[in-house]
């Protein structure tokens, strides 16, 4: 579908709370994209201590409440009023043809929603290694398992995605549901996909804003990986058991012991050798990306960026084990 043919009408959903100086640079990037102006609109849902209106957005403010995600979601979703409902993150820089990729999938009525491919902004690196683990979105990796085709997915993540109207109006999310970081989009990227097919398009680009930085992104990965836990009880009622359950209980095993293992080995003889397995085990796993990425030397990061994040991610882990997630639940409710 080109920029013009039929395009249909489109709301563009973005979500912003004490980043405001972000969310204008977003701002820009959306209103420069390659889609009939009179077919798509800008929802702005900004919490704050006092609305900083846009010219030009359709601006939503709710007062600070710290009500989450999801209800943030259902404010921005109540005064949409396009046919499909987009979504992208106050920090990321769309790509001038993202929306009328994003939006060409819809032609056929089977598909629900779509998903789109996520990279990383230029920020050096670290940064760029994010998109190589394939945080958020799935990465370049994605882009590789696809070949650049369309294919059927389950996994759409909000910095980058869209939704039948009709389909993303009928979910609706419960006030005061883990603050800052709710996984409530993985909520409903689950209800869309489990009443029609979603798909993901390589062509639809969203350049995302990178942690950049290794201790942030064990912070980032502990309150996502707490956070899918807890919207999983809450949405589903799943239980602590039925979460590893659903995890796989090898994969969560390994990764505690593995931990064991090495702080019990770790000294000048044991831990050199290790860390030396891990690293080229870490390189071959992901050989295959090599092509793809911006700058080679970023790619011989990826062992220390992965090891951030599955320390963010046994954090959690653990403390679901031990605690049910109440300590993390006790945190996330203060962003």
């Amino acid at each position: 579908m080109g920029p013009g043919e039929n395009a249909p009408g489109v709301s563009v959903i973005v979500i912003s709370k004490d980043r405001h100086e972000l969310l204008l640079k977003s701002i820009t990037a959306l209103r420069e994209l390659r889609y009939p102006a009179d077919s798509y609109e800008i929802v702005v849902v900004e919490e704050g201590d006092g609305p900083l209106p846009i010219d030009g957005v359709h601006y939503v403010f709710l007062p600070r409440r710290n009500l989450g995600l999801g209800y943030a979601r259902n404010m921005g979703l109540d005064a949409a009023k396009g046919e499909i409902i987009a979504f992208t993150d106050d920090d990321t820089r769309v790509d001038p043809d993202w929306l009328s990729e994003l939006a060409a999938p819809f032609a056929d009525p089977a598909v629900n929603g779509v998903a789109g491919l996520t990279r990383a902004q230029e920020s050096g690196l670290i940064g760029e290694t994010e998109e190589i683990l394939g945080v958020p979105g799935g990465g370049i990796a994605r882009l590789l398992s696809t070949s650049g085709e369309l294919v059927e997915t389950r996994s759409l993540s909000a910095c980058n995605c869209a939704y039948r109207g009709a389909v993303a109006r009928g979910i609706r999310f419960k006030e005061d549901s883990y603050g800052r970081i709710g996984g409530e989009d993985w909520y409903m990227a689950e209800m869309v996909c489990s009443r029609g097919k979603c798909v993901f398009t390589p062509r639809a680009v969203v350049y995302h804003k990178p942690r950049a930085d290794l201790f942030r992104l064990v912070h980032t990965f502990y309150r996502r990986e707490a956070c899918a836990h807890l919207a999983a009880r809450e949405y589903y009622h799943r239980s602590r058991t039925q979460y590893f359950t659903d995890k796989g209980f090898g994969l969560v095993t390994g990764r505690i012991l593995s931990a064991a293992v090495i702080a019990a080995l770790a000294g000048p003889l044991w831990l050199p050798p290790l860390f030396v397995l891990y690293y080229f085990a870490v390189l071959w796993k992901k050989r295959r990306l090599f092509p793809l990425v911006r700058h080679k030397p970023a790619f011989f990061l990826v062992p220390l960026t992965n090891l951030a994040v599955q320390a963010g991610i046994l954090k959690a882990e653990l403390e679901i084990l031990f605690t049910g997630g109440t300590k993390a639940e006790r945190i996330l409710r203060k962003f």
